[in-house]
């Protein structure tokens, strides 16, 4: 991971200072020393909309996507802003279900502005709507991997978790996030499906 910051490694995923023998550890923080947490270099925001979605079908589907990048037709902008360097990173939308999480896997992404690796939600004749830019509608059940429950899909989104995790290489696991969690949000349960309006 070639050093520049003076810490063992550029991406330092936690980090404190020590109060005698203990140290609680953070992974949005900045010690004494100046050193930053790869959480407090990188920044997010999503939209909730249904970006894969054709117009013809837009009125069939509602609060079921999470994507970042805001705007729409040719003036869509990315709203992430990542440290990469040979690290990725994925995001995950969490939604609880009669006391349960179930884990939504949004994808791999290794480009602010490229789309991710993953489409399993997405019906296969949206594919050609879906834009350039990481994200998720999540409008069916996944041909492999977790099974959801019946009626889960089209998934709506308000009141679920939005969780970014870094990947490593040689790292791949489709259906549990990676542990430590750099950025993390709540969407809200009156959320509306909006291209422009952003949440960090």
């Amino acid at each position: 991971m070639e050093n520049s910051s003076g810490a063992p490694s550029d991406f330092v995923l936690m980090l404190g200072n020590f109060n005698g023998n203990t140290a609680e550890l953070a992974t949005n923080t900045t010690a004494t020393n100046g050193v930053k947490t790869l959480g407090q270099r990188i920044s997010a925001a999503y939209t909730v909309q249904n970006a894969s979605v054709p117009p013809e079908e837009a009125g069939n589907y509602d609060t079921n996507g999470i994507w970042f990048f805001k705007g729409s037709g040719e003036n869509k902008t990315t709203t992430l802003s990542m440290e990469y360097n040979g690290l990725s990173y994925q995001a995950w939308v969490v939604k609880n279900l009669e006391g349960n999480n179930w884990y939504m896997n949004v994808g791999k992404f290794e480009s602010d502005t490229l789309a991710d690796n993953w489409r399993n939600f997405i019906p296969q004749p949206f594919t050609e709507y879906i834009p350039k830019f990481p994200g998720e509608d999540f409008l069916q059940q996944p041909g492999s991997g977790t099974a959801y429950p019946e009626g889960f899909f089209p998934a709506d989104v308000r009141g679920s978790k939005v969780i970014v995790t870094p990947i490593f290489p040689n790292y791949n696991n489709t259906e549990t996030p990676f542990s430590i969690h750099l950025l993390q949000a709540t969407v809200p349960n009156d959320a509306v499906k909006d291209p422009l309006l952003t949440r960090e």
